[in-house]
């Protein structure tokens, strides 16, 4: 921001968060997805400009949390207890980029490091230790999302917070309580 800051141009960050904002929903590569929300989060402040596209924003960020969130099957493997009706647990949910460990990433679905090997080498196995440090697939979304909205919080006062989050879409605010306390005293609908 402080770069922004000392170029010639005063809207330079509104036009880059204009674009970004409204380009963000053409990226159709959900690691690229992950990695914008988490740059947004990133910068979330007290920044009258952000502030002002925050609605936007968060939009942005709900639509990516939707895509990115799955059922996890540790916690809602009911094979254990056939007889336990499904509706007395609730069902828990995990970033489905996230990776744990080696086995992790050898067994998902995404193929960040695999496709263009055929046969293990050292290039291969370096792909494969980027792989489980890049913080896409290293940070969960959801925890992200609640750490910098309570910074947030922290930094504009509860009473700000509060009416900062009334501009977010109703719609949006109930797809983001699925997976995130918003610590939001207001109701939803």
């Amino acid at each position: 921001m402080e770069v922004i800051q000392e170029i010639q141009q005063p809207d330079a960050l509104e036009k880059i968060l204009d674009v970004w904002i409204t380009k963000m929903p053409l990226v159709t590569e959900l690691e690229k997805l992950k990695l914008f929300c988490l740059a947004f989060l990133s910068i979330f402040s007290n920044n009258p400009i952000l502030l002002e596209r925050f609605p936007a924003i968060m939009q942005n960020i709900s639509d990516t949390l939707f895509e990115v969130m799955r059922e996890d099957d540790e916690t809602n493997d009911y094979a254990n207890n056939p007889n336990e009706a499904s509706e007395t647990k609730p069902v828990k949910y995990c970033d489905s980029l996230v990776f744990i460990d080696e086995y992790d990433l050898d067994t998902s679905m995404i193929s960040y490091a695999t496709d263009d090997f055929d046969y293990k080498t050292y290039h291969y196995d370096r792909c494969r230790q980027l792989a489980l440090k890049d913080p896409v697939h290293k940070i969960a979304l959801p925890q992200y999302i609640e750490w910098q909205l309570n910074n947030l919080r922290t930094q504009l006062g509860d009473e700000a917070y509060q009416h900062l989050m009334r501009s977010v879409y109703p719609a949006v605010l109930e797809r983001f309580s699925q997976f995130v306390n918003l610590q939001i005293t207001f109701p939803i609908n």
